[in-house]
This record gives C-alpha cells, structure tokens and sequence, in this order.
C-alpha cells in the first residue's frame, strides 16, 4: 500500500514540476502550421478574461498565459485528483462491514448475560476504529508518503520503511493503547465510561477534519511555495 501511494504521489509531484516550468512556445503542436492560430486564440481569451490586457501583444499575452498556468492549473489537475487516494466514506465503509459484524455479535450478548457497561465499551472500541483510527492511519501514510520527492534508490526505499515505523509509533499504538485502558476502566467507571466516549468523539472528530474539504493542505503549501517564488 504504501508503495501504490508513494508512486501516486510521486505523480502529482512531477505533474506539479512539469506545470512549474510551463512554455507555451516550448509545447509540441500536432501541426505546426496550426500553431499561430493557437497562439491567435490564447491571445484573444487572456484580452477577454485578464484585467490589463486589453490591449495586449502576443508576447506579453502569452508571458501572462504561462504565468497562469504555472499558478493555477498544476494546484487544479492535483485537486481533481483528490488529497488521498481513499476518501474517508470508502475506508469506512471498508472496515465497516467487518467491525459491523463483530458490533452486532456483541449486540446479540446482552440476552446472554452480557452487561451493558461491557457491551458499551465494546462498541465504543469499534466506532472508535471504524471512523477515527483507521481512516487517520491511511491519511498518515498517504501524507508522509508525499514528503521528501527528491528521494531515490535505497533512500526512497528506507524512507518508506521508516513511514510505516512513524505511523505504527505515531498513531497506531497510542490508540490501541489508549482504547484497551478506556475499555478495561469504562467496565467498572463511569468516569472512565465518560472518558472513553469523549475519546470516541474526538478521534472520529479529527478524522473527518482530517478529510474534510475544507482542510485546504495543498493549496496554502502551494501558496507558500509562490509567495517565497515571487518574493
């Protein structure tokens, strides 16, 4: 998995380098009579849509042109694409089905003796997993992922060794830890009960930020990167 998600993100990074270096003079035309009509009409769209250029050549309407693109178009292809390459809804759904069935078959204890209070815990355990662990897992590692491009050969590989370490220190065990102290307290505490739920909520709480639409990660990096560009 972590492999798959370091080629995607490798491909994202050199769409984003490509667009960077953005010419429309250095582009291939398929025939190259065409190409001053091309230019005829790239000229006539930055006049319409471009503050400025109104009255503008071809050289500083193309100029404009690959500015453009190298602003806004390597940030738009990226986003169409997503942030990761799960969205938070297929992971849920993913483990859902298995971490629903063991929900119900604990369900199905209390007739049989089971109490509430362990019934309860129980159940927190796989909410807690199903909307808030796993999902975080998979964003970690999606994110790690696309750190350090300029890697390769055995430095690549060893960093993605090292991510599956970071995510497995990180995030994969404080939360089994946590989960299996809340649970074996919340059987005999109610506090601890309480405790256990706010956990619940605030773990599912950040993963659903995490994949919110709203976190817009990529756009203020890229927004940083033209900053200390243009400065």
């Amino acid at each position: 998995f972590v492999f798959t998600v370091r080629r995607r993100a490798r491909e994202k990074f050199m769409m984003r380098s490509r667009l960077s270096e953005f010419s429309i003079r250095n582009c291939t035309c398929y025939a190259e009579g065409d190409r001053p009509m091309v230019y005829a009409n790239i000229v006539e769209l930055m006049r319409e849509t471009q503050d400025g250029l109104g009255d503008a050549d071809e050289a500083k309407a193309l100029v404009h042109f690959d500015a453009l693109v190298r602003s806004e178009l390597a940030h738009v292809l990226t986003s169409s694409m997503g942030r990761f390459s799960f969205p938070y809804h297929y992971i849920v759904y993913g483990f859902g089905f298995t971490r629903g069935a063991k929900s119900l078959d604990m369900l199905a204890g209390l007739p049989l003796g089971m109490s509430w209070r362990e019934v309860v815990s129980m159940e927190l355990f796989y909410v807690t997993w199903t909307f808030g662990g796993y999902p975080l897992i998979f964003a970690a590692i999606e994110l790690l992922a696309g750190q350090f491009m300029h890697l390769r050969g055995c430095r690549e590989a060893a960093w993605i060794v090292s991510i599956e370490g970071l995510t497995f220190v990180t995030i994969l065990l404080p939360l089994v830890g946590c989960c299996r102290v809340l649970e074996a307290r919340s059987r005999t505490s109610d506090a601890a009960l309480v405790a256990y739920l706010c956990f619940c909520c605030s773990v599912c709480g950040l993963a659903v930020l995490v994949y919110s639409p709203w976190v817009k990660w990529q756009r203020s990096a890229d927004r940083c990167r033209r900053r200390r560009r243009s400065s």
